[in-house]
C-alpha cells in the first residue's frame, strides 16, 4: 500500500459519511500497519478534518482542532485547506468566536510572512 491509495480509502469513507472508519484507517497508518512509508500526511488529516466539519456540531469542530494539534505534533504544518476547513467547521458549529481566533492566528502565523513575497 502507499499513502496515495490509503488517502483515497480515507476519502471514500469520509464521502460516505463514515468518519469513524476513516479514523480507523488513519490510526492504522500512524501505527505503521501499512508499512513505514505510509504515515498520514497533510492530505490525510485534511480529509478527516473535512469529514468532521461536515457534521456541523461543536464536538466535531473540537475534534478537528485536535487533529490539527496532532498534525503539528507530527511535524506537519497546516495548509490553507486545513485552515479553511477549520473555519468552516467553526462556522457550521456556531463557534464564531473560535472562527475569529483562527482567522487571527492565520494572519499572525501563516500569512504575515507571505506579505513580503
Amino acid at each position: 500500500a502507499d499513502v496515495v491509495l490509503l488517502n483515497s480509502v480515507v476519502d471514500a469513507f469520509v464521502q460516505c459519511g463514515d468518519v469513524r472508519r476513516a479514523r480507523q484507517v488513519v490510526a492504522a497508518m500512524r501505527r505503521g500497519e501499512y508499512g513505514p512509508a505510509c504515515p498520514p500526511n497533510a492530505r490525510t488529516y485534511n480529509t478527516l478534518i473535512k469529514g468532521l466539519a461536515r457534521r456541523g456540531d461543536r464536538g466535531a469542530a473540537q475534534a478537528a482542532f485536535g487533529l490539527v494539534a496532532e498534525m503539528e505534533g507530527r511535524g506537519l504544518a497546516p495548509t490553507e485547506v486545513t485552515l479553511h476547513t477549520l473555519v468552516a467547521a467553526c462556522a457550521r458549529a456556531g463557534m464564531l468566536g473560535d472562527a475569529r481566533q483562527l482567522l487571527d492566528r492565520c494572519h499572525t502565523h501563516y500569512l504575515a510572512g507571505s506579505a513580503e513575497d
